[in-house]
């Protein structure tokens, strides 16, 4: 019996990270403008650009040729992270992923995502998420609809408690040193309790997450034990 594989999706830290797109049409732009706002720095190889690529902003580097394959050409130019291959000439798609899988540095075949290493799905993104979703290929026109009914049924809550939670989980790695303890409060900081506070309450003001917080992360770095802590709350 043949077991179907999956792909593993991963979200990467590409803030600083060097990333080439080869092709400046409108799949190349999607890409770039995608890394850009995950803090890359990108540099395009295309002959031609558009007056698209004027509004885009972030860390660009144009490379206004034609796309050089083999030891000497645009891929040995670069200590890439990533490679987009995203014309709409397969040979040359082929080419670079050949290249890009010769120098150890993962690519995506946009034109043919099941050659390549990896494929980026239908992502939507609001302050503190990120939602991807992957039909592992089979239909981007389907995942952007799967996104979309998520998006549609997404508590506006959530992203308001994922930024809270950014700034909260660092002082508790920071403050707590009781690893049962830190992690009793990062439990609770994301739980149903917190939760109720928020609806409630808010995020700020008396009663408010933001001082349910600081008295929970007080009572975590005071106490001795979790039976303790259970106790003061």
């Amino acid at each position: 019996m043949q077991v179907e594989k999956n792909p593993y999706p991963v979200f990467l830290n590409l803030s600083g990270q060097a990333v080439l797109i080869v092709g400046a049409g409108s799949v190349g732009l999607r890409k770039a403008q995608g890394v850009l706002a995950a803090g890359a720095v990108v540099t395009v190889v295309s002959p031609e650009f558009s007056d698209l690529w004027d509004s885009v902003v972030g860390a660009v580097t144009r490379v206004a040729e034609a796309y050089r394959a083999g030891a000497a050409g645009h891929m040995a130019a670069g200590d890439w992270r990533l490679v987009f291959a995203a014309t709409n000439q397969p040979r040359v798609n082929a080419a670079v992923a050949r290249d890009a899988a010769a120098a150890g540095i993962l690519c995506c075949r946009c034109d043919a995502p099941d050659q390549g290493d990896f494929s980026g799905g239908a992502m939507w993104q609001q302050a503190g998420l990120t939602l991807a979703v992957s039909t592992n290929g089979s239909s981007p026109v389907l995942s952007r609809r799967i996104r979309d009914a998520c998006v549609d049924a997404m508590d506006p809550i959530f992203s308001q408690w994922a930024q809270l939670l950014a700034v909260w989980r660092p002082q508790v790695l920071r403050q707590v040193r009781d690893p049962a303890l830190r992690q009793l409060l990062l439990r609770g900081i994301a739980g149903p309790e917190m939760e109720q506070v928020l609806r409630e309450h808010g995020p700020h003001g008396p009663g408010g997450a933001q001082a349910v917080f600081e008295r929970w992360l007080t009572e975590s770095r005071l106490a001795r034990n979790d039976e303790e802590l259970r106790d003061a709350r």
